[in-house]
């Protein structure tokens, strides 16, 4: 989850880069090391976090296929709150790299609100207004 925030980051924005982390020697984006065997035998690589990202939704979405025998329909994602706008625009690219058709990128909280008692009457729902993200990572921050 927390590796989640490196999307899109150059390391000298992170400060001290966490364990299974790389700085690109020519771009200074961050990479991960991961550990990726397809046949068995341990074998190291290095993805950069948007591309760990569509591999993990495109299980997600093999997973929702199969759940209702057939294709995944137009996507929303949700995402941490504290996700800059450059960082959502890479997280909808990732989805769209693996065939999902992004709607919106919208931020957890956000999702909540919206899902929370959606069968009320209209006069009674409730419209959410995001916070800037840099808001939100002072908020959480605190």
């Amino acid at each position: 989850h927390a590796r989640s925030y490196l999307i899109g980051k150059k390391a000298d924005e992170v400060g001290k880069l966490p364990n299974g982390t790389v700085a690109d020697e020519t771009t200074g984006f961050i990479k991960l090391v991961v550990e990726a065997s397809a046949d068995g035998s341990a074998e190291e690589c290095v993805k950069k976090p948007e591309e760990l990202l569509a591999m993990v939704l495109e299980r997600c979405k093999e997973l929702a296929e199969n759940h209702v025998g057939g294709k995944v329909g137009p996507t929303v994602l949700t995402v941490p709150l504290v996700l800059t706008p450059e960082q959502r625009v890479l997280v909808a690219a990732a989805g769209q790299s693996i065939g999902l058709d992004i709607l919106q990128v919208m931020s957890e909280p956000t999702a909540v609100a919206i899902s929370y008692d959606c069968d009320a009457p209209p006069a009674a729902q409730v419209v959410v207004e995001e916070e800037k993200a840099e808001e939100g990572a002072a908020a959480a921050a605190e």
